[in-house]
């Protein structure tokens, strides 16, 4: 129990942002080779998404924040990593409820939850050294942050239409 408790204490946030996008990326794709033989439309976008957005691009900013020194504010992306999850989930259920009074209302709170996990991840790198890897992460964070938006305007026309 002890040397649990060891490494535990030793993973980083990058280290969980690393570890949940890889978690995200098996579970879409055990999803969608589950759901294979009679796919929807709302499985496979759920599908993606867990590769993607919850998978991948975390993933990437693990290991982008991994190549920054010095990240001296561990609070802000230790909330980042619960916000950005969170919000991940909240954006799946949100879609999965549209047609619903709740679904739309749930959908732009987790999208701003995820624009609060961007901007920790943002405001953590404020130190770090000028390079490569920080000009990598701004990119990642800018793309993400106009896909959010415009998800979210896609998503407010549909339901509005």
């Amino acid at each position: 129990m002890v040397a649990q408790q060891k490494y535990l204490k030793i993973l980083t946030p990058a280290d969980w942002l690393i570890i949940l996008g890889t978690l995200s990326v098996l579970v879409g794709g055990l999803l969608s080779a589950a759901c294979a033989h009679d796919p929807s439309r709302i499985i496979m976008w759920a599908s993606a998404y867990l590769v993607l957005a919850a998978g991948a691009v975390q993933v990437a900013l693990g290991l982008l924040l991994k190549k920054l020194t010095p990240l001296n504010d561990m609070r802000n992306l230790y909330s980042a990593l619960v916000l950005y999850n969170v919000g991940g989930v909240g954006v799946i259920i949100g879609t999965a409820l549209k047609t619903s009074v709740v679904g739309p209302t749930i959908l732009v709170l987790s999208e701003v939850f995820l624009a609060l996990a961007l901007a920790a991840i943002f405001y953590s790198a404020r130190g770090a050294k000028r390079s490569k890897w920080l000009v990598a992460m701004y990119i990642l964070l800018g793309v993400m942050f106009i896909s959010m938006l415009i998800g979210l305007i896609l998503s407010a026309l549909i339901h509005l239409s």
